[in-house]
């Protein structure tokens, strides 16, 4: 246990080390991967839109991001079937949380994802 930690998401101290978080516990992110508004030496960035308001009678995509970051955290340290690989062994990902949405004002709604989508790819993200 002595080189385990837990809370990768916050803890990482590289961008392609692995996660050790058993999968009841610690801070959920896309398969642990370290929580990050630097995209700085990041191969790939992970990006949550929870937006549901164009829903009209069954709302609840706005958990989206929340629920995927949920599932992956049983694939964290696994080997990828059927290929037995760490993706991220060589790859830097991060994820960069969620965009800020004004649910009170949706005709903004598309502006402001295109605002923060054309920042992220500007800063080398993919």
């Amino acid at each position: 246990m002595a080189k385990k930690t837990i809370d990768h998401a916050i803890a990482a101290r590289s961008l392609t080390s692995a996660a050790t978080d058993p999968t009841y516990a610690g801070v959920l992110s896309f398969m642990r991967r370290k929580y990050s508004k630097t995209t700085k030496g990041a191969d790939t960035i992970v990006w949550g839109i929870p937006f549901d308001a164009a829903v009209p009678n069954r709302p609840g995509a706005r958990f989206g991001p929340q629920a995927i970051r949920r599932a992956s955290a049983i694939f964290d340290n696994d080997p990828q079937y059927p290929f037995d690989a760490d993706l991220f062994e060589q790859m830097a990902v991060i994820d960069y949380g969620d965009c800020l949405l004004d649910y009170g004002n949706h005709q903004k709604t598309p502006a402001t994802i295109e605002r923060e989508a054309a920042k992220l790819i500007k800063d080398g993200a993919y």
